[in-house]
């Protein structure tokens, strides 16, 4: 048993190192996904930001749009007194 483990020494010294290499590769991955992520939900919420302070600009902005084409009609007395 003593052989066999010696015989496979280097080899399991080089799978060790290979899996401790795949190991860093996989956090360092991971760590940039993590950032990426975070990048994107900041992007989203300033996207959705800049849309609602859009639609709230919009909207405080169409009254005045919105009766700027309107021209005041001459004042018609439909009292009782104008009519006899």
């Amino acid at each position: 048993m003593l052989g066999l483990t010696r015989t496979r020494w280097p080899f399991l010294c080089q799978l060790f190192h290979n899996q401790s290499q795949l190991s860093q590769q996989l956090q360092v991955t991971n760590n940039a996904l993590e950032n990426q992520v975070m990048d994107a939900q900041d992007d989203v919420s300033n996207a959705a930001t800049r849309a609602t302070l859009l639609g709230i600009q919009g909207h405080l902005e169409l009254p005045t749009q919105r009766w700027t084409h309107i021209r005041l009609l001459p004042h018609i007395d439909t009292s009782a007194q104008s009519l006899v």
